[in-house]
């Protein structure tokens, strides 16, 4: 994998991982923001055969870094991946 993905290190999985997301040729590419914040076991979203705790993750309006965002931002513009529809108000 760390071939295919041409990276050296395990740390670089992530970014490797939602690199290739935005490189093919699928109509959607999503990503959890967990993933793109490079968050760990922390900010899991469902812990499996557990009861109670679950889907209480949020993000809070800035904490995504600046950094990150232009990463994005670079990422979609060269697998061309802005969005060229109208959301629905309800998703923005």
């Amino acid at each position: 994998m760390y071939e295919y993905l041409n990276i050296h290190y395990k740390e670089e999985i992530p970014d490797a991982l939602i690199r290739a997301a935005y490189a093919s040729i699928a109509d959607v590419a999503i990503i959890q923001m967990q993933d793109l914040m490079k968050l760990g076991n922390e900010a899991r979203m469902n812990a499996p055969s557990t009861v109670g705790r679950n889907w209480r993750w949020r993000i809070g309006k800035d904490t995504l870094s600046e950094e990150r965002r232009a990463w994005k931002r670079t990422l979609a513009a060269v697998y061309r991946r802005q969005i060229r529809y109208k959301m629905h108000k309800h998703f923005i």
